[in-house]
């Protein structure tokens, strides 16, 4: 885990009013954010 400081940019522009995001995992490590896939087969 990183410290809120490298978090919360993330968190932002997810609270965003205009960002259309929905049912979607995200990872947030080391200053970068990543959308997360699970992938069956």
């Amino acid at each position: 885990m990183g410290p809120p400081s490298a978090v919360s940019p993330a968190v932002l522009w997810l609270a965003l009013r205009d960002i259309e995001v929905n049912g979607q995992v995200y990872s947030s490590s080391s200053g970068k954010v990543a959308r997360v896939a699970f992938v069956i087969g």
